[in-house]
């Protein structure tokens, strides 16, 4: 005998397949709150089946490194607002002058961008499966023509590739999505730079192994904390299954990220130094220098 759903159970599915139309539709409300959503169900253990449904849209299609402007609240989009141009801002008079340097690394870093941001990976399974991760390249655009320059090129490169990836609907989230995809592995590669030029001797290997290869693959790891910290805050996903299942696939692209990063850095330096504006060929090919001092 075929057993008959509640009136309880009917009720719960005709909330739950209003909200999917809702999403599918695009009028998924961002002041939506997930408790609302969570009212449908008894107990936590439904927490997970819900954030799919929120994120919705099917996972399969959805990039966890491109924002939809649903998954966050308005006071973060105009938060962004703010910061982003005040930091395009600041970076403007170096941008300037890298470009007046050698405006052809401009050209050959947006193209490494589009490459870059093609490849990536993905959860098959768990409760987030699906979601996909891409590459970054900013750090080997900090080498090429420094932090602020490429901090401007990915701000530009975002548009398009939003528009590729999430849609019009979801330019809103693009000074958000700028700052955290960007900004934390810039700042790494600030970092890392200058430590290696005050507290290390000027090697080329140094140069090559920790400006490119590692801080390639910190700053990736960066720029996963930070989205996964601000994800976190949306009402969107599982603060427990991001960090235990979206967080660590930053560490597996890492090795990408740094692998290419090392490979063209040494590239550059064997046949196109004039590419990398942070390499100085009497600084760092001095026959003086050496990795350690008593070899000099």
């Amino acid at each position: 005998k075929t057993r008959q759903p509640t009136k309880a159970a009917t009720a719960i599915n005709n909330k739950m397949l209003t909200i999917i139309q809702n999403i599918n539709s695009g009028r998924l409300s961002v002041r939506m709150r997930k408790a609302d959503i969570l009212a449908c169900f008894d107990g936590k253990q439904k927490l997970s089946a819900v954030c799919h449904i929120m994120c919705g849209f099917r996972l399969k299609h959805c990039r966890i490194m491109d924002f939809f402007t649903a998954w966050f609240e308005t006071p973060w989009l105009y938060a962004a607002y703010i910061v982003l141009p005040a930091c395009l801002l600041l970076c403007a008079k170096p941008t300037l002058k890298a470009w007046r340097q050698n405006p052809q690394a401009f050209g050959v870093l947006l193209c490494f961008f589009a490459v870059f941001w093609t490849l990536g990976a993905g959860l098959d399974g768990g409760q987030l499966g699906g979601l996909r991760y891409h590459l970054l390249g900013v750090t080997l655009g900090s080498l090429m023509i420094g932090s602020a320059a490429a901090f401007w090129l990915a701000a530009l490169f975002m548009l398009p590739h939003m528009l590729l990836t999430v849609g019009a609907q979801n330019l809103a989230a693009a000074p958000l999505n700028v700052l955290a995809v960007t900004l934390p592995a810039l700042a790494v590669a600030e970092l890392l730079r200058y430590a290696v030029r005050r507290f290390l001797p000027p090697n080329l290997f140094l140069y090559i192994f920790i400006n490119g290869f590692f801080c390639a693959a910190a700053g990736m790891m960066a720029t996963g904390a930070a989205i996964t910290a601000l994800l976190s805050q949306s009402s969107v996903f599982a603060t427990v299954d991001l960090w235990q299942q979206a967080f660590p696939v930053f560490f597996l692209i890492s090795w990408g990220e740094a692998f290419l990063t090392g490979m063209f850095t040494a590239i550059f330096v064997a046949l196109k130094p004039q590419f990398l504006l942070t390499f100085d060929d009497d600084f760092y090919l001095n026959r003086q220098n050496s990795i350690w001092p008593s070899e000099s």
